[in-house]
């Protein structure tokens, strides 16, 4: 039994190390393909990404439900995420503040999530977003009938940018009416 085990724990480590990467042969290079490598030329160079657009001078509207100039407040999310940072809860605690002020005053939360994944995942994400805000409204005490909430999902996000770069577009647009 001593012997089976020692055996298996040798055979697990060695699994473990090819399963890692760590136990990788390299090839023996291929004359062939080296010749070809050295011979050809570059014609063409690639493309770049092209840069991301400046913010266009008009204001951008998502459908006739909103324009930029109405904004109140933007709240930026991570990459696939949902959570309300403790600097996000302040800006939120504002307007609160100012629709506890005006009874009479609505929040409209416009939920955007960039284009990676598919436009179904993108539309219930940008819907959890806004509803993180409207659930922290309510647990706010603010009557559920002030709150309206919209997924926009990718409609609007820039499209061929890196992740980082579509950071712009992982968001909810807070909007008073």
């Amino acid at each position: 039994m001593n012997i089976f085990m020692r055996s298996l724990h040798f055979l697990f480590g060695i699994l473990c190390l090819v399963l890692s990467g760590c136990y990788k042969t390299t090839p023996a290079p291929d004359p062939k393909i080296e010749e070809t490598i050295i011979q050809s030329t570059i014609v063409d160079e690639p493309e770049a990404l092209p840069e991301e657009p400046e913010e266009p001078e008009f204001l951008k509207f998502y459908d006739d439900l909103y324009s930029d100039d109405e904004v109140v407040l933007r709240i930026f999310f991570a990459f696939d995420s949902t959570r309300l940072s403790d600097k996000d809860k302040g800006d939120l605690d504002c307007v609160l503040e100012t629709l506890h002020q005006d009874k009479n005053k609505k929040v409209l939360v416009f939920g955007h999530s960039d284009w990676f994944g598919t436009p179904r995942y993108n539309e219930t994400l940008s819907l959890r977003r806004a509803e993180a805000i409207r659930n922290y409204f309510q647990e706010k005490g603010l009557d559920s009938q002030r709150i309206e909430i919209f997924s926009l999902g990718s409609r609007y996000a820039m499209q061929r940018v890196s992740k980082s770069g579509g950071s712009k577009d992982r968001r909810c647009d807070l909007v008073l009416r």
